[in-house]
Formats: C-alpha cells, structure tokens, sequence
C-alpha cells in the first residue's frame, strides 16, 4: 500500500526518474525480504515486487523487455539460491564464502536446478505423483471435497469446527497413502491447479483445469490491454492486482485465496475507498468539490 501511494502521488516526478523508480523498487524488495521473506517464503519478497512493477510498467515509465529479461534472470537466482536456503539454512553462506560446495548442498537437499524447473515452477513432480496413484488404484477421486476444505479456513472455527478435508488431509493420504493423515502424518506439498483437479477428478479433471487456466489469463490478458491503453487511473490500480492470476497455475486453491487475502484485497479496499470517497463529494459540492474530486481520481 505504501508503494502504491508513492506511486501514485509522485509518478510526474518519477517519470522523468529512471534511477528513482529503481531505488524505490529494490527499497520494496529489501523489506519485503527482511519483515517476511526471511520467514522462509520466496513468494512473500517476489509477489508485492513483481505486482508492483507492473504499476510501474502502467502508471510511471514503460518497462523494456530487455529490463524484463534481466529482472527474469534475477528471480531466476532468487529462487533458486534460496531454496538451497530454505533446506541447507546458513551453510549456504559457507558456499558463497569459497568453504563450502554448492553442489554439496544440491546433492544433499535435492534442490538443484531441473527440481526448481519442474518443482518449484510447474509442480510437475507431485503432479505425477497424483496421476500414478489414480491410474494404479492408490487414491481415489476427492470429487471437489478439497476445495471446500481449502475455502474453510475463511471461516471461523467457532462457526465451523468441523472441517471438511482439505487438499493436505487429502493429499498426505495420497502421497503416503490411505489412513495417513489420521495417523499423523502431514504433506506440506502443492499440488497447483492440474494437481489437485487430477486429485479431485481425475486425469480428464487434470485436462479440464487447462481450459480453466485458459479461460483466466484471457479475462486478465483483455483487463490488462484495456488499463494499458485507459487514460484512467483505477483501471492501472486493478490491472497489476490481476495479472498474477495468470500465473497461479501452480498453486492449490488455498494458496490463491491466501493470496487474494494477502496482497490483493488491501490494496483494492483503498482503491474502492478512494473512489466511494471521491464520488461522495461531486453532489455536495460545486466548484472546487469538484476540483477536489478530480484531483483523487486522477
């Protein structure tokens, strides 16, 4: 939110101001990074970066697709470093400091560069998983219980204590099999859109949920083209909380209410604050309420 009112307030200023507009940017990344990315959560430091781009990219200066490739590069390195990070903890700094091997730490962890490819980024490992276990009679067919159980944490549990089982209750008992997750045992892996669609429906469930996805970068691809050529100033405010829904495919469905909750819902109840406050001065006032409004919404 702090990075939008800067934005916001200041884009004349920044618009002539290359070097600005990246020292605001690595600003957002470095405490990003340090109030919740140190917790262990790659997402937490990329997400509010790259949306925040995007508000750059449609409010200040257009971003090249030259900057685009080295900002890839750069994220690239970011996940990839610290997911060594998150399974080898500080002995990754004995690799940067010449003591220690990075291909120690890879061989150790498992976390080298085609498990961050087909893991981290498609999911394509687990996925598999889920498919064997359908096609070889190790799990059957959720039939759409664990997106109910996924929505329920949005409800209290004083309201619901009783949870329907969610894609961990049902995913542990697919990865370690039947009766897991009463005994204990808990996956913390995810399954992303195709995954949990073959838990729940099976293999045509995984095909069907590449129609959804398809259906979904449409919709965020045609909002972002109009915001980018509308003079106005909401629809580039909404567009960059949207596109990231394009590339959410390798979520589960709790992991996308969370970050709905998490970077998109804040930021969108300031927009409609904005524009429910502006819109309540135009009919009280003349002449300078009106000067007013305009000034809020431009």
């Amino acid at each position: 939110i702090a990075f939008v009112l800067v934005v916001v307030r200041w884009r004349s200023t920044l618009a002539g101001r290359r070097s600005a507009v990246l020292l605001v940017l690595a600003g957002l990344a470095v405490v990003q990074f340090l109030v919740a990315g140190l917790r262990g959560s790659r997402s937490n430091t990329l997400w509010p970066v790259l949306i925040c781009l995007v508000l750059v990219h449609l409010l200040v200066l257009r971003i090249s697709r030259k900057l685009l490739l080295v900002v890839a590069v750069l994220v690239g390195a970011y996940v990839y470093v610290y997911g060594l990070y998150k399974s080898a903890g500080l002995e990754v700094l004995d690799a940067a400091r010449g003591t220690g091997s990075v291909a120690a730490i890879e061989s150790r962890t498992g976390r080298d560069v085609p498990t961050l490819l087909l893991g981290d980024m498609a999911r394509a490992d687990v996925q598999a998983l889920v498919l064997d276990r359908q096609l070889n009679g190790g799990a059957k067919p959720a039939y759409g219980i664990t997106y109910l159980g996924d929505m329920s944490f949005l409800v209290p549990r004083s309201l619901l204590p009783e949870r329907p089982p969610d894609k961990v209750a049902v995913g542990t008992d697919v990865t370690y099999g039947p009766g897991a997750h009463q005994m204990g045992w808990r996956s913390s892996k995810i399954y992303g859109l195709t995954g949990e669609a073959v838990m729940n429906f099976g293999p045509l469930g995984g095909v069907a949920s590449f129609g959804v996805l398809g259906v979904i970068v449409r919709l965020v691809r045609g909002y972002y083209l109009r915001a980018l050529r509308n003079e106005a100033l909401v629809p580039k405010l909404v567009a960059p909380l949207l596109w990231p829904y394009a590339f959410l495919p390798n979520n589960d469905l709790d992991n996308v209410l969370w970050f709905q909750l998490k970077y998109i819902a804040p930021v969108a109840l300031v927009i409609w604050l904005s524009v429910r406050v502006g819109r309540g001065w135009a009919p009280h006032r003349a002449g300078h309420g009106q000067v007013r409004q305009r000034r809020v919404l431009d």
